[in-house]
């Protein structure tokens, strides 16, 4: 469920850069939410919208 809500999160453009920059797979991700504000607020945002 979280992967698909990041990935959900990614294709808004911003947080691909992230995803480029770290090179690791998806689950280690929402460990990084917590780090990074911007990734965070997408995230609750997708949340939000069913």
């Amino acid at each position: 469920m979280t992967e698909r809500l990041l990935i959900k999160a990614l294709s808004g453009g911003k947080n691909t850069k992230i995803i480029t920059l770290n090179g690791k797979k998806m689950t280690k991700m929402p460990s990084a939410l917590g780090k990074l504000p911007g990734l965070k607020t997408l995230v609750l945002q997708n949340n939000l919208i069913p």
